[in-house]
């Protein structure tokens, strides 16, 4: 019989575990009608072992499945539970039907009750506390066998046999099923709060181990490209890999094979088995690639302009530190990029007052300046200089303009000797008519008797307007405008033809001359233009030199020009006068006119040749460099 005992409570446990499982795995798809219907025939099935005790009088554990219907389903289970087993039991009679049916009815709303105030906390009850439930169960059934039905003479010995084991089983059997069902209940309530995570997150997620996915969330199987082969993506093939191993997070980037890209969070776990799987989160992000990579394509393109650009372009920061700077800005600083990033302004080349006030004004008040300044320390060079406010600090530009200088300057000289042209063209025939006169009436007067005492006054003024007359005449040619005729000849030849009577000024003022001649091609000259051009830089030479000066005539070929160089030994020019160089008027020498310069500047517009000076306290040397005849031209 205590055998029979143990094997009903057994199949109490198993029944109620597998209705328990059942219903937490399918996530109550099954109704509490249909679950009390469950648990009825958990009970009928109990009952019909039919225990007996003593004659007419048998024994079940129905309080324990009675239970855990009302504690599961509630009082709707509970209820259909009681009617079907109610009726079963009524159906097989015996002494101690009312008995029976009594117990089916209290346990089932002790069942209900236990689960309305209980079934929700199930952290917070320990083994011991179920354990009291069941002894207090055990308990409540002795007193409804002993009073339902009313005091019989069997009951005595009823209690007698059922009372130990009753007190045994019950709190046992009691606390196995309910740590169970929360065992259960925990595990499934986890799975479904996984489940429901991946299946309604908008993220992107995998759970697998080595043999493929576990569980992939619905946002991420209704993407719209073709199913992700997880294999290729993490590299599950090479049984080698122990990467599944480890705890630490790894971060992947994917590249599927329709042109996607996806980025993947992993992280590994152990699983119950002892295995690892991981859980990856997934996302899209080909949007975010592609545009990535075309704002590379565009900074790439936009540093490959800068780069390809003559002028400097320079970042500076708030801090005034140099962030950037192309292959211009190398060239013009002198620095390698190395050298030039992180120094500020001040340390690459001294800013002077201009500069400071310009930039300054750009940093502090967001404006954008342009303004030219002339640096000493970039190799005396003049730059222009465009700077705009940037929310980092500001950019600039960097625009060498000393050709530009050049050209201005050389404008500017060219104006003034038109002007001096427009002069001479106007006045220069109306004044030489009345001089012509003036000078044949004082040679008439020279002649007479009567004037002999002043013909020495008489010359002297003749003198003097003739000296006027050779003024107006250089006027005059500054003022020519009929196109130089030009013929090909060696500009050698045209030295040499001169040097007897350069060697006898030099003579004649205790001077030395040399004269080195290159290897030149032929030219288009006038040689009478240039006889003259090399007379007055030659004569100039000679009145700034001191007794035995030598003064060096040197022709030669350098960079596809012909350069005639004409240097002396005298004692230079001052720096502010070098530029001045070639205006009309300006001299320096006590007696000169000032148009000796121009006109060698002139002459030198009109054979397409440009003149440079180059001064020092050692002497001063002019260099006129023409520029070679095409190949057709020369034909």
């Amino acid at each position: 019989m205590y055998y029979d005992f143990v094997t009903n409570v057994i199949d109490v446990l198993i029944l109620c575990g597998s209705v328990i499982w059942i219903d937490l795995s399918l996530n109550r798809k099954y109704s509490h009608y249909i679950l009390g219907v469950m648990f009825g025939l958990v009970t009928v099935i109990v009952i019909n072992n039919r225990i007996v005790v003593v004659e007419g009088r048998f024994f079940d554990f129905r309080h324990i499945t009675m239970t855990m219907a009302g504690f599961i389903g509630g009082p709707v289970t509970a209820a259909i539970a009681t009617i079907i087993s109610a009726l079963y039991r009524y159906n097989m009679g015996g002494s101690g039907t009312m008995g029976g049916i009594t117990n089916i009815i209290v346990f089932a709303c002790l069942g209900s009750i236990l689960g309305k105030y209980l079934k929700n906390k199930p952290k917070e009850r320990p083994l011991l506390y179920w354990f009291i439930i069941g002894t207090v169960m055990a308990l409540i059934l002795l007193l409804i066998m002993i009073f339902i039905p009313l005091w019989q003479s069997n009951s005595a010995s009823v209690l007698r046999v059922v009372a130990g084991p009753l007190l045994i089983i019950t709190p046992l059997a009691t606390t196995i099923i309910f740590h169970f069902y929360f065992r259960i209940y925990n595990f499934f309530g986890k799975a479904s709060i996984l489940n429901k995570i991946i299946n309604s997150s908008p993220i992107n997620l995998m759970i697998f181990d080595a043999h493929g996915p576990i569980l992939v969330s619905k946002n991420l199987k209704d993407q719209p490209q073709d199913p992700l082969d997880i294999e290729d993506l993490f590299q599950l093939k090479d049984t080698e890999k122990t990467w599944l191993d480890t705890r630490e997070q790894q971060h992947r980037e994917i590249a599927t094979k329709d042109g996607r890209y996806f980025d993947a969070d992993l992280s590994s776990f152990q699983m119950p088995s002892g295995q690892y799987a991981c859980v990856a989160i997934v996302n899209d992000v080909t949007e975010r690639r592609l545009f990535y990579e075309k704002l590379v394509k565009h900074q790439e393109e936009t540093v490959s302009i800068l780069e390809s650009m003559t002028d400097c372009f320079v970042a500076i920061n708030k801090n005034w530190q140099v962030t950037y700077i192309n292959r211009a800005g190398e060239i013009a600083f002198g620095k390698s990029r190395d050298e030039l990033l992180g120094q500020t302004m001040d340390e690459i080349h001294k800013l002077n007052g201009t500069a400071r006030l310009h930039y300054n004004e750009v940093m502090t008040e967001k404006r954008t300046v342009t303004f030219e300044i002339f640096s000493e320390a970039l190799g005396n060079k003049w730059f222009e200089i465009s700077a705009y406010p940037t929310e980092t600090g500001m950019i600039c530009y960097l625009r060498d303009i000393t050709s530009r200088k050049i050209a201005q300057d050389e404008m500017a000289r060219l104006d003034r000797l038109n002007l001096v042209g427009q002069l001479a063209a106007g006045i220069g025939h109306e004044i030489r008519n009345p001089m012509t006169t003036v000078r044949g009436y004082l040679q008439l007067l020279g002649e007479k008797p009567d004037c002999a005492a002043r013909k020495h006054t008489f010359d002297l003024m003749i003198s003097e307007i003739d000296r006027a007359n050779s003024i107006i005449t250089e006027f005059l040619s500054l003022a020519q405008t009929k196109q130089t005729e030009l013929k090909l000849q060696n500009l050698n030849d045209i030295l040499i033809h001169l040097y007897p009577l350069l060697e006898a000024d030099a003579f004649t003022q205790n001077k030395q001359i040399k004269f080195i001649p290159g290897e030149i091609p032929h030219l288009a000259l006038n040689e009478k233009e240039i006889s003259q051009l090399v007379l007055n830089l030659t004569r100039n030479g000679f009145e700034a030199m001191e007794e035995r000066g030598c003064l060096t005539l040197e022709s030669y070929l350098q960079d596809d020009q012909v350069v005639l160089a004409i240097e002396d030994e005298g004692c230079g020019m001052l720096p502010e006068n070098i530029s001045k160089v070639g205006t009309p008027f300006f001299t320096t020498k006590d007696n000169g006119t000032g148009l000796g310069l121009a006109t060698c500047y002139k002459i030198a517009e009109s054979h397409q040749a440009k003149i440079c000076v180059d001064s020092n306290p050692s002497g001063t040397t002019f260099l006129i460099r023409f520029p070679l005849l095409s190949r057709k031209m020369m034909k």
